[in-house]
């Protein structure tokens, strides 16, 4: 009774560390998480806008080519209608000379006043000379009527020619102006597509960067000459992944990686085993699969993907690199205590 009533002034102080200290942990384990979480959504937003690009860029080739080919029509309607001018020049100048023609013979053939058939008859001197007379009426009479013809069929045809060119070129300028309204479009939309994908790139760097600062910050414990710490020893003789020890302090030297965490990250992927095939196919030490372990990065990918010493170079590189908290975010966290 009295031992429990000396606790009780403790008690309150006991949950509030319990509490700290839990909300600490939940941090070091979700924090890097979360970022690793928004880099993966980053990089596929990159990914689909930079698919966007591409496909604007090749609509825009296509428009410039599109806008290209309306320009050669046009300029080629234009030069009908430059040459239709000439003509039309040549047509009105043949009408004229036409008319001017048909004038001069009405007052070659009629003189002052139509000829009649009084005239005729009585400038005949014998029936036959009278029946060549009215032949040759009737001739010069469906001549000029033939010739009037014409040539209003001529102007109708010259101004028929005229609007159909123009019409032609209003047509070919109508197109060409919705060629440039959807390039002028299409460049606006990739402008502002290209300008996200520099802010997603720019991001991804500064979320990588900070994902690589996590990594070489101060360890949890400082590891001594002969490898004991003063707060977490090196696992004893026996133990099953004792072997290892001294070459994880090495690779973790010749990177700048905590030891300590470094082992601790073995220890809970694999126990310290090599041999252990985990779900999904990962082998090793720490569990890589197969695709991960012989991807460029990894200068050790030559070596079987169980061999142990391998494993370890390699993961000291790949913590130094600062792919920690997203190839291992479950186990990442709680190995470097939230460095």
């Amino acid at each position: 009774m009295t031992r429990r009533g000396s606790l009780a002034p403790y008690r309150s102080t006991v949950i509030a560390f319990v509490v700290c200290l839990t909300a600490v942990v939940f941090l070091t384990l979700v924090a890097p998480t979360a970022q690793a979480s928004k880099l993966s959504r980053d990089k596929a937003r990159a990914k689909a806008i930079a698919q966007e690009v591409a496909a604007l860029d090749q609509r825009l080739t296509g428009l410039v080519a599109s806008y290209a080919a309306a320009s050669a029509e046009l300029e080629a309607v234009n030069d009908q209608i430059d040459q239709n001018r000439e003509l039309v020049a040549e047509a009105e100048a043949e009408l004229e000379e036409a008319q001017a023609l048909v004038g001069e013979r009405a007052v070659a053939l009629y003189k002052e006043r139509p000829v009649t058939l009084i005239d005729v008859i009585a400038g005949s001197s014998s029936f036959s000379e009278l029946l060549t007379q009215l032949q040759f009426m009737v001739k010069v009479s469906q001549h000029d009527e033939q010739m009037l013809t014409d040539l209003e069929q001529m102007k109708s045809e010259v101004a028929q020619r005229r609007q159909r060119l123009l019409a032609d070129r209003e047509a070919a300028r109508t197109a060409m102006q919705r060629k440039q309204d959807e390039q002028a479009r299409v460049e606006a939309a990739l402008a502002e597509r290209k300008s996200t994908l520099a802010g997603l790139r720019s991001e991804i760097k500064r979320l990588e960067a900070s994902l690589r600062r996590r990594v070489v910050t101060t360890s949890p414990a400082v590891v001594a000459a002969d490898g004991d710490t003063s707060s977490d020893p090196p696992p004893p003789a026996d133990a099953p992944s004792g072997g290892w020890w001294p070459l994880i302090k090495e690779a973790a030297a010749a990177n700048g990686i905590d030891p300590n965490g470094m082992y601790r990250l073995m220890m809970s992927e694999s126990g310290g085993q090599p041999g252990v095939v985990g779900s999904g196919l990962y082998y090793g030490l720490f569990q890589y699969c197969h695709s991960t372990w012989n991807a460029s990065w990894n200068p050790y990918r030559a070596a079987d993907i169980r061999d142990g010493a391998a494993q370890i170079k390699a993961t000291a590189l790949a913590l130094k690199m600062g792919k920690g908290p997203y190839w291992w975010p479950n186990t990442y966290g709680p190995a470097f205590g939230g460095t």
